[in-house]
Formats: structure tokens, sequence, C-alpha cells
């Protein structure tokens, strides 16, 4: 029987050498302080994931997320997300309510309050993989697979942002762990999920220990649904894959999951029906349905068949790709040989990171929907079957070829950390103004010299050198990142600069409103009252000045109507450079209805008296 793995009371693991038909036992090494890994991480994900994110404007559809939040914040109303007076349900309100809670207590939503909850998605998405990890795999290992996690692109642009991919990732991490957790209480991994008794045998956890994970589990799903609806698509596919490897599919129709999946699914449709109250059944559905069937149906998914052939196609090497290094790791799982190496602990992470990866690759390679980001909760899988290979291999239990391979593919990781982390300081020669040259080349000089003492560890063979050297470059890209892309990835936009002269055009307590102009960049530094309506028809009867904005062919449509006189129109490109049109104007009266409007009221009756008549022989003439 395998000797278990560290189960975090138990220091590092540092396995012995592993011997011809013997197993690789986990001994002991020196022992490491509890809290040292948890310090370690919290510093990381400090650095990687709070550290500047109030440095840059507003990017994309962060200003979209920020609008929506500053909507809850000033009507109260956080159960339907609002953009400009009108509801706007394509995404659940998840990411808005976390945006808005972070935000309530400064006030007003800021570039850095909204980034926030992706910052602290990232970091307990983190400390989750350190948590289970550990269980598994002692506190060193679990510290390899922490901060493995962070290690990629993706993560690189989404975690400090105000988007919703971050947060769905922490929804369905947290949903997949606390699901393996549940089921090492039915004894799948009898070494790592039950309790030894005197005599050597296990028994299973607890009853109360099922119920607590499976309604963890399903309250984060639920979690999920209401952040961007897709979590079940993820969960689902991991849990029956996870279940028919080890032949207990059974086990979701136990009354554990039955009953966690109702309370989920009852929070679910309780801000459904809530909803639903509040702007009606047919507006609720018909919005949902808009969304969804285009990534879930071919058939209402906007791309010719080539089109849709192609994406599907290379949509499984571009997530691979996306994930490398570690996806070129997680190859080497599926040897057989290693496989028959691994002692329980590993065995049962990479069971549980396999179930999670590939069926979720399937999924979203057969749904018609393609872009990366929404393939992004399935990441943290493929990362941890590569750190488990990383893991094995800092231990020296791979020998031959895979050790080839996995070394020579972390140096090559460390070679393009480093290009990269001095790609980005060579934003500043072009962007920045000189005086922020010195400062990137410091950062370039210090990524060399990380770069080079990396490369040294792993021609002395001190394998953990090349490992954390690796993160120690990656914390030199997010600086570089961060420094010198960040506030300048805006040029040309100039979101910030725009709304502000906005605010100067249009007094104070007026209402701004926009018909067919999108741009949520402009209109969250603005910062002021903005109203969407259909059409010019729809606005205030009034006299006094209105205020709003028009798009180029708006406006020159507007420019021909005789009910409305312009006092005033600025013209300024949005963030894409097109035209817009700021437009103060009034209503008057077309000159005829106002002359006529002006007889005396005897000749006024006459005239409405004979008005019919009047319009019948002229639609008779042009006939």
């Amino acid at each position: 029987m395998h000797e278990p793995a560290g189960t975090g009371t138990e220091s590092a693991a540092v396995p012995a050498e592993p011997q011809a038909g013997k197993e690789t036992v986990r001994l002991p090494s020196q022992p490491v302080a509890p809290l040292a890994p948890w310090l370690i991480l919290v510093g990381l994900c400090a650095l990687l994931f709070f550290y500047g994110i109030h440095i840059g404007e507003l990017y994309r559809t962060e200003s979209l997320r920020a609008i929506v939040a500053a909507e809850f914040l000033r009507t109260g109303n956080w159960a339907v997300p609002t953009l400009y007076g009108e509801p706007l349900l394509t995404k659940p309100p998840g990411i808005y309510a976390l945006i808005a809670l972070a935000s309530w207590p400064f006030g007003a939503v800021s570039e850095w309050t909204a980034r926030l909850p992706s910052a602290w998605a990232a970091t307990l998405t983190v400390l989750l993989f350190y948590w289970y990890g550990a269980r598994h795999l002692g506190r060193i290992g679990g510290l390899v697979l922490a901060v493995s996690a962070p290690c990629s692109f993706l993560w690189l642009e989404k975690a400090g942002t105000a988007e919703i991919d971050m947060v769905q990732v922490f929804w369905v991490a947290a949903a997949l762990m606390f699901f393996f957790r549940a089921m090492e209480c039915y004894g799948l991994h009898c070494a790592n999920s039950v309790r030894a008794e005197g005599d050597g045998t296990c028994r299973p956890a607890r009853a109360g220990s099922r119920w607590l994970w499976w309604m963890l589990a399903l309250l984060c799903v639920a979690g999920g649904v209401l952040t961007k609806w897709t979590a079940p698509v993820f969960f689902y596919p991991t849990a029956l894959a996870f279940l028919a490897w080890h032949r207990r599919l059974r086990v979701l129709l136990r009354p554990e999951h039955l009953l966690s999946a109702v309370v989920a699914a009852l929070l679910c449709l309780g801000w459904v029906a809530l909803v639903a109250h509040q702007v009606g059944w047919d507006v609720f559905y018909q919005t949902v349905m808009q969304e969804a069937l285009p990534r879930l149906s071919h058939a209402h998914h906007v791309a010719t068949p080539l089109e849709t052939i192609t994406e599907t196609a290379l949509h499984p090497g571009k997530l691979w790709a996306v994930n490398l290094p570690w996806a070129l790791l997680a190859l080497l799982t599926f040897w057989p040989a290693y496989y028959r190496e691994l002692p329980a602990g590993e065995r049962w992470l990479a069971t549980a990171f396999h179930a999670w990866a590939w069926p979720n690759l399937l999924v979203w390679t057969i749904l018609p929907d393609h872009a990366t980001r929404h393939s992004f909760p399935l990441f943290p899988g493929i990362v941890g079957l590569g750190a488990l290979v990383a893991w094995r291999w800092l231990c020296g239990h791979l020998a031959g070829r895979a050790q080839r391979i996995t070394a020579l593919t972390l140096v090559v990781a460390a070679a393009v950390y480093t290009l990269a982390a001095i790609g980005f300081a060579g934003v500043a020669l072009w962007r920045w103004p000189r005086e922020s040259w010195l400062l990137a080349a410091i950062v370039s000089a210090i990524t060399v010299w990380v770069a080079w003492e990396t490369y040294a560890s792993w021609r002395a063979g001190l394998r953990s050198g090349l490992f954390f050297g690796l993160v120690l470059l990656w914390c030199l890209v997010k600086l570089s990142y961060t420094h010198f892309y960040v506030p300048v990835r805006n040029a040309g936009r100039e979101p910030r600069a725009k709304g502000l002269a906005l605010r100067e055009h249009v007094p104070e307590g007026q209402i701004l409103y926009v018909f067919q102009a999108k741009d949520e960049g402009i209109m969250f530094y603005y910062g002021r009252p903005v109203r969407r309506l259909q059409n010019v028809e729809a606005l205030p009867r009034t006299a006094e000045p209105q205020y709003f904005v028009l798009t180029e062919k708006e406006f020159e449509h507007f420019r021909r109507r005789e009910d409305w006189k312009v006092d005033k129109a600025v013209r300024f490109p949005d963030e894409q450079g097109d035209p817009m049109f700021l437009v103060q104007a009034r209503r008057v009266e077309p000159p005829i209805l106002e002359a006529v409007r002006r007889l005396p009221p005897h000749r006024l009756a006459r005239h409405e008296k004979n008005q019919p008549q009047r319009t019948q022989r002229t639609a008779e003439k042009n006939h």
C-alpha cells in the first residue's frame, strides 16, 4: 500500500530516490513552519494581483462593469443590472455587486475599487490550490502547485482587471476542489480522505463532512451562475468524468448532492423571480436567450460553416498554447510509466486535474463560442497537471526523456518570461518620456541578471533554483507590464480626457441622453447621469435645452429636422476614433405649424375644420 503523502500536518515532503522494484515513500525532511507557505503566497499574491491595480485607465469592458456597479450604488437596486437606465441582463449581477461592495466604503467606484474583486478572486484561487495540494503533496508540494497557477499570460491580463473572468475562475475552482474534498469523504482515496484506525483499516468520514463539502461545492456553482451563467457547464463534466473513472457515478444520486443542488438552484431561481418581477418575464427571457443561444447553439452562432470548422479545429491547440509551459508538461502525464509510479496522493490529484481539464476542453471545443477567456475556468486543471510533473522533477522522480523535457521546458519558459519583461520595458522607449528610460533600463538589467542566475542554477543541477527563478522572472514580467504597458494601452482612446471634456459642456444636474452611441469608457469618466432612449422623439417634451450624444449618421439626420434648434454641437472622437457629437438643442415649432398657431381663434377653428378635406384632396392629387 502506498504511504500517504503530506496531509498538511507534516512538513515538506522530499521523496527518496526511486529504486527498482520498490515504491517511492515520501519522507519528512527539514521541518517547514505551517504559516511559512501561507505568508509566501500572500506576499506573492499581493505583488501579482494587488500591486498596480490603480494604474491605468479602465480598459475595454472594464468601464461597462464599473458603470453598472456605480448604478447599483446610486439606485440601491443590486438585483437588476442597469446601463443608462435600461436593464442589462446579458450577465447576472454577481460581478457588479462585488464591485459595488468593494467601492461602497469609499462612496464611489474608481479604477482600483473596480479591480479589487478580480484581485481577491485570484488570491483565493491560489490559496485554494495550496490548501488542497498540501493535503496530498505536503507543504512544499502544495506551494509548488500554488505558485504555478498564476504564471500564465491570461492571468496577467485578467487577475487585476474589472472583468468577470477571474471571478468565474474562482467560483469554478472552489466548487471543484470542494467536490474533490467531498469525494475523499466517501473513501475514494483512503490514504488521504479517512482516518486510519489503530489496526490499519480505514473508514469513510462522517456524514456531516460529506454534507458540508457538497453544500460548499454547489453554493460555489450557484455563485458562478450568478456571475457568468457557465459554472455548471464546467462543474458537471468534471464531476461525471471523475466519478466515472472511479466507477462511482451513483454518488450523484445521494441526498447530499441532490439537496445541495436544490438549494443552489433555489438561490438562482430566486434571483430570476426577482428580476422577472421588476422588468417582466418576456424581457428577461429574450435577453438571456439572445446572450446564450449564440454560445450554445451552432444554428444561432454568427459564423460561416468554414469559420465554424476552422475555429473548432484550432480551439484545442489555442488553449494548449495559452497554457504553456504547463500545457507541455501536462502531456507527460499521459505516459503510462509516469502514472504507474505515482504515490497515492499524486495519483489522486492527477485524476482530479485530468477530469478538470480534458472533458471541459472537449465540451468547449464542441460549443460554438471559442473565445479563449470563456474557457478560462478549465485552465487550472491543465496547469495543475503541469505543476505535478514539475513537482516530481523537483523531487528527482523523473528520469530519462521526461526529466530532460521538463528541464528544457522550464528553461525555455524562463527565456520567454525574460523576453516578455524586457519587451514590456521596451514600450517605455517609444511611449514614455526619457525620464522613464532609466527605470526601464534598471528593470531590464535586473531581469537579465535573474535569468542568468536561473540558468546557472540549472547548469549547476539546482532544480529548485530553476523553478523558483522562473517564478521570480514572472514577478518581473508583472512589474514591467504594470509600469510600462498598462499606463499607455489606452493611448489614442483617452477615455478620461474625453469624459472630463464632456463635463465642461454639460451643466451639472442635466441628464445626458444617448441613442445608438456606445462608449462606456468615456461615460464612466463623465461620471454623471446618462440615459439611453430609442430615438429623439422619446426625449422629454420641454422647451428647455437638452443634451445628447449622437453618432455621425444620427447627427446628419438630426440637423435636418425642423422641430429642433441646435444651440451647440461639439465634435469629438470616441475611443475607436469614430466621430461623435455632443449636441445642445431645444425643441421649436416648425415654421408652418407655428404660423398656424398664431392665427386668430375664428380662423384657427376654420383651419382645423377644413384640414381633413385638404388632406383628402392632396392624397387624391398625389394618387
